[in-house]
């Protein structure tokens, strides 16, 4: 996070604001042990979970389905839910497999 600190007076007034950034930088990401097909099968297996958001994307289809040959017709949210649920379970099959460093 940047601190904004205003300065009392420049000829310039990009001079006015100064942005340099405190945070630390981040941590470098854990070494895993996690080949792909790990990976992809921990996905896999969450997605066929009762709450999994892929499920009202497979029943829109269902209800509703695409003409062949047009692009489909997918809910902009929907879509986000089910890219984000992939996301956070990578995530979370990569932290099952993070090896700790030894010093």
């Amino acid at each position: 996070m940047s601190t904004i600190i205003f300065r009392d007076y420049s000829l310039a007034p990009t001079d006015l604001i100064d942005m340099t950034p405190e945070a630390p930088p981040m941590p470098p990401a854990p070494r895993t042990t996690a080949t792909r097909d790990d990976v992809l099968a921990m996905v896999l297996a969450s997605m066929g979970a009762d709450d999994s958001p892929l499920y009202a994307l497979i029943d829109d289809e269902l209800s509703d389905p695409s003409e062949r040959g047009r692009p489909p017709r997918v809910h902009p949210m929907t879509a986000i839910r089910v890219c984000r649920a992939i996301t956070e379970q990578i995530i979370d099959a990569i932290d099952q497999h993070a090896v700790e460093d030894q010093p």
